[in-house]
């Protein structure tokens, strides 16, 4: 009651709590940060057909935020993810991730939605591929017996087959002025006469499968994480056998390769041949990535 009495005092303390409030608002709206998001790829641990996407975002200020891995837009399930931790400097951090299959195609994003920003972040892991597919069929009936294709980036660049005298180039405007890497120098006879020494059988109905190229992984500050090559063979949608770009040695995968395998162990200029071309590719696609973005 003694303190009720005191209107002096009890004026002072509201007008002090007052201006706390307005104190603890100011602070609110000075301190504010945006979230630095950052991508990042590892190879999985117990299994290399696999890679761990991780999304970083950092740095950021109020505490509530929401990130997600997507997949051509849409949300991954499965992730694992960190939960929000504190900054030593007051701001936070929350990392997601997630495991994804390597040879997958699509498009992976973090996207990320907080209040400091006018719009959601969407950062991209960025990845490239060029390759040359060959398809022979033993009996074709209502299709040409020998196709082919060059792929950079899932958009076919020309094509070819057995109804048409010579490779055909699609109207792309983004690759028009944009070469496509030569394909191999195997004629088309070839591939059908690997296929009769495969399938060993006259009156079968087989398909012999080629895919020949090199793909390119990125971090987002464009420097590059993976750059591989490949030259696989496939038999009735079984793997057949590949070429090892390290040794230059082929590597059999179904008992139908040991004849082949064999055949093409004895030539060492082909081996040599494949190993320029596929040292080519990488240089090609690096090439065409730069040049990609400088003219889109």
């Amino acid at each position: 009651m003694k303190w009720d009495q005191q209107t002096g005092r009890n004026k002072l303390l509201k007008h002090y709590l007052k201006t706390c409030m307005n104190w603890i608002s100011t602070l609110n709206c000075s301190k504010s940060n945006s979230p630095d998001v950052n991508v990042f790829m590892r190879k999985a641990s117990d299994d290399h057909s696999k890679l761990v996407l991780s999304c970083l975002a950092t740095g950021f200020y109020p505490r509530d935020i929401e990130m997600n891995i997507r997949l051509d837009g849409s949300k991954l399930e499965g992730k694992i993810s960190s939960e929000i931790r504190p900054n030593n400097d007051e701001t936070f951090q929350m990392r997601t991730t997630v495991e994804i299959d390597r040879n997958h195609k699509g498009s992976y994003d973090c996207f990320v939605i907080h209040s400091n920003l006018t719009e959601p972040v969407s950062v991209e892991w960025e990845r490239h591929h060029f390759f040359y597919r060959f398809i022979v069929l033993s009996k074709a009936e209502n299709f040409p017996d020998f196709t082919a294709e060059a792929v950079a980036d899932d958009r076919r660049m020309k094509h070819y087959n057995t109804e048409v005298e010579d490779w055909k180039r699609v109207n792309l405007f983004e690759y028009d002025r944009i070469e496509p890497l030569p394909e191999p120098y195997e004629p088309r006879d070839w591939y059908k006469d690997q296929l009769k020494i495969v399938s060993n059988c006259t009156q079968c109905s087989d398909v012999l499968q080629r895919i020949i190229g090199c793909k390119l992984e990125k971090f987002p500050n464009g420097t590059v994480m993976n750059l591989t090559v490949f030259d696989e063979y496939g038999f009735d949608e079984n793997y057949l056998m590949a070429f090892n770009y390290d040794t230059l040695q082929w590597i059999d995968k179904s008992p139908k390769a040991k004849e082949i395998k064999k055949d093409w162990d004895r030539h060492t200029e082909r081996k040599q041949y494949l190993y320029k071309y596929l040292n080519d590719c990488m240089d090609w696609i690096s090439k065409f990535n730069n040049t990609n973005k400088s003219e889109l």
